[in-house]
């Protein structure tokens, strides 16, 4: 699950609300930026994708159709 810290799409008041709200155990990536484009936009990206492909025990992120 990821939330941006900068996103103009999402009002700052919700941005973290769907991690707090689940139960159990989770892990949250958070981005510097959301919804925005450019190479901090792109840096952020690849750093989620490296983060998600860790997280699920994946070898290749390109496997995940979602994700690619």
């Amino acid at each position: 699950m990821g939330a941006a810290l900068c996103d103009p799409s999402v009002d700052p008041r919700g941005r973290f609300a769907v991690s707090h709200a689940l139960g159990g155990p989770r892990r949250l990536s958070v981005r510097e930026s959301g919804h925005l484009d450019g190479a901090v936009a792109e840096a952020a990206e690849a750093r989620i994708r490296r983060h998600a492909a860790e997280s699920l025990a994946v070898a290749d992120i390109g496997t995940i159709p979602e994700l690619r």
